[in-house]
Formats: C-alpha cells, sequence, structure tokens
C-alpha cells in the first residue's frame, strides 16, 4: 500500500481531492489494459500512481504508455478530466527522478512508514493526458 494520505498530498500541490482507492483496473473490451495502485480523483484531474520497488527509466516509458490506455478508458465513459500520473518506488535515483520528472510525472518515494512526494523541480509541468 501507499499511503492513505497521498490524495492530501496532492491536495498541497493545488489539486483538489475528493477520493482515493487503490489497486484499480482500467478495462476496455473485456481485457484489462492498465492496472494502477492509487487512483485519485479531483473535479478537474485523476491522479494515477504506479507504484514499484525500484524504477528504471525502461519502467517509465511503458507507464507512460499505459497512461494512454487509461486515457483511452476514461474517454469510453465520456470522463474529460484532465489525467495526470506519478510513480512510486521505495528506491528512487536522482537519474531516475530527473528522468520521471522530464517526462511530466510525479514522484513519489517511501518516507519511513509513509510516502511523500518529491519536490518537483521549479520549471515542472505535469504532463497532461487530455
Amino acid at each position: 500500500m501507499v499511503s492513505p494520505y497521498l490524495g492530501e498530498k496532492f491536495a498541497t500541490l493545488g489539486y483538489i481531492t475528493y477520493m482515493q482507492s487503490e489497486d484499480k483496473k482500467f478495462i476496455i473490451d473485456g481485457k484489462i489494459v492498465a492496472e494502477v495502485d492509487v487512483f485519485i480523483e479531483c473535479k478537474d484531474y485523476v491522479i494515477t500512481v504506479e507504484s514499484i520497488f525500484e524504477f528504471i527509466n525502461d519502467e517509465i516509458d511503458k507507464h507512460l504508455l499505459r497512461m494512454e490506455k487509461k486515457r483511452q478508458y476514461l474517454d469510453g465513459y465520456g470522463d474529460k478530466r484532465k489525467l495526470i500520473g506519478a510513480v512510486a518506488a521505495v528506491v528512487v535515483t536522482s537519474r531516475v527522478r530527473d528522468y520521471a520528472h522530464s517526462k511530466g510525472l510525479y514522484v513519489v518515494y517511501q518516507n519511513g512508514e509513509s510516502f511523500s512526494l518529491v519536490d518537483p523541480p521549479k520549471n515542472f509541468q505535469a504532463r497532461v493526458w487530455a
């Protein structure tokens, strides 16, 4: 489990969250096309967080492809909220952190028994799948 308070942490970045669930599956035409560990719902946004022990750049690239599938799923239900993504890991190297940020993803890391958001760089723009 990532953190039951992760939605509150995103709220500090200006995303007004009202619901958080875990282990959501995105099913299109009867097939699971993507899964997320944390699904955070906001008025104008949906934030999906995928977690793994240690991310590498290749895993982040695969996550970006899955984000496209999640967008297709939401479109199929007429959900026009903006989709943004985050990756969470127990081990986050600076190289992978910087790579994820360069791709417009938020980064979450383990901080003791909880998880925290890595402060994005000043020029960070979250990638939006609209």
